[in-house]
């Protein structure tokens, strides 16, 4: 807070070349001058950045497994969302993922495929979550994990971006 209000007590001194400076005391402070919004990316103040989803995670994760993505040496946001969902919704959704699972395993066999060994994997996983939060032994969450890629410039938004993708996908993540 003082460091704020040291900033806008500066900027607002009566010396001709602060005035000259900036017009507005606290500009630049509380966020970016402008915002332009493109197709494929944000143009914020003097920078473009581009934000990605995370729409798919490993089934099982270690400590520190974000660590990767929280030590990049670029510029990366890195904003991780975390709700508990209600026991109700939880085990009705379960129970719709269970079904699902279910019918394509056996739209699989009526076609003569090959079983799919993910499929029963995350049916078994869904077993076992319905079964554990009926006992009243687990909780589930929504989880949403945003990454935000700042650059300079076009060219270098480009770079680095590709750079967050190949380290997204080292960690086993699925983004949009």
């Amino acid at each position: 807070m003082n460091l704020l209000r040291s900033q806008l007590l500066s900027s607002r001194s009566s010396s001709p070349s602060a005035f000259k400076r900036t017009k507005d005391p606290g500009s630049g402070l509380l966020g970016p001058h402008a915002i332009e919004v493109r197709p494929r990316h944000l143009v914020v103040g003097d920078g473009v950045c581009r934000s990605f989803a995370v729409v798919g995670y490993p089934r099982e994760v270690g400590l520190g497994w974000l660590a990767p993505l929280l030590e990049h040496p670029g510029r990366l946001d890195v904003a991780l969302h975390v709700d508990p969902m209600p026991n109700q919704v939880a085990a009705d959704r379960l129970r719709r993922q269970l079904a699902r699972l279910e019918s394509a395993r056996r739209i699989d066999a009526a076609k003569g495929r090959l079983a799919d060994p993910g499929l029963d994997v995350a049916a078994l996983d869904a077993r076992d979550l319905s079964a554990r939060l009926a006992r009243g032994e687990g909780k589930l969450f929504r989880l949403g994990l945003y990454l935000t890629v700042h650059a300079a410039d076009l060219d270098a938004l480009d770079a680095e971006c590709a750079r967050v993708r190949a380290l997204v996908s080292s960690l086993l993540l699925d983004r949009r």
